[in-house]
């Protein structure tokens, strides 16, 4: 399973230890990403802007994921929050 597979395709279906990896990775790297930033002495409201673009960036890359993860339960990766 190769990282643009992962990370950019919502077709397929993934395990709950590599969701839980993959999960755990982006997090990490968000948060990482976030605090450097925030070490920077910024302005509050450019902290702001560029931790929500950081955020905004990174969330196709968890939807992804989560998408195989609904196909793996057998739930459309769509639309995830539909019962």
């Amino acid at each position: 399973m190769t990282l643009q597979y992962l990370f950019l395709s919502f077709e397929g279906r993934i395990n709950r230890a590599k969701w839980w990896a993959t999960a755990s990775v982006i997090l990490l790297f968000r948060t990482v990403l976030v605090s450097t930033i925030a070490g920077f002495n910024l302005a509050p409201r450019t902290f702001t802007i560029l931790a929500v673009t950081i955020y905004i960036a990174l969330f196709p890359l968890a939807y992804a994921v989560n998408a195989k993860r609904f196909h793996d339960r057998n739930k459309s990766g769509r639309r995830p929050f539909t019962v």
